[in-house]
């Protein structure tokens, strides 16, 4: 194995702006921790109003959005340097 990660998951709903949203938090047993946040739409057109419903939330809960890096990526950049490099050097993950 390349690496043995255990996270624990915590799982809640907020109604916030009239609307349900998902809210996955993960903690990583080596100390990363990552929030995901979901609402659920019924058509495509939608899309657009959740993923500013969605920002808004996070903004008003603190939570900072973006390209996240996966926790594989955070353990072998913090744990595993030389072989964090040579999957850069592969190209299998990008440096961000």
């Amino acid at each position: 194995a390349v690496a043995e990660i255990r996270t624990v998951r915590e799982s809640r709903e907020i109604v916030w702006g009239g609307r349900r949203f998902r809210v996955d938090l993960d903690r990583a047993d080596f100390g990363y921790a990552v929030a995901e946040v979901e609402l659920q739409v019924a058509c495509e057109s939608e899309v657009e109003q959740a993923t500013t419903d969605i920002h808004a939330l996070a903004a008003a809960y603190g939570i900072v959005g973006g390209d996240v890096p996966s926790k594989l990526f955070e353990f072998l950049r913090l744990k595993s340097p030389a072989h964090f490099q040579i999957l850069i050097d592969c190209g299998v993950f990008r440096k961000k």
